[in-house]
């Protein structure tokens, strides 16, 4: 998600579950901020637990979430002072 004003990203969509497009995929959102790319591993890796990325709030991905500002507030909520689970 790409905040409109000032042009950042906030969120990152990240999906889990599904087989080669089937049902069952959900997407959980997670803040850039937690993000950070690793040369070596050439990937981005990040201190967020499984167990706190899988309590997060989801989505399936036909679902448009994008546009609405009550579900990024309750994402904010979450990321900020939600449940912390082990690092």
């Amino acid at each position: 998600m790409i905040e409109k004003v000032s042009g950042c990203i906030k969120y990152v969509d990240v999906t889990f579950g599904g087989f080669l497009g089937s049902s069952g995929v959900h997407h959980y959102t997670i803040p850039w901020t937690k993000l950070a790319y690793d040369r070596e591993f050439g990937g981005y890796r990040t201190d967020i637990s499984e167990a706190r990325v899988r309590g997060a709030p989801t989505s399936h991905g036909d679902e448009e979430i994008w546009h609405d500002r009550e579900r990024e507030k309750q994402m904010q909520r979450y990321w900020d002072d939600g449940p912390r689970g082990p690092i």
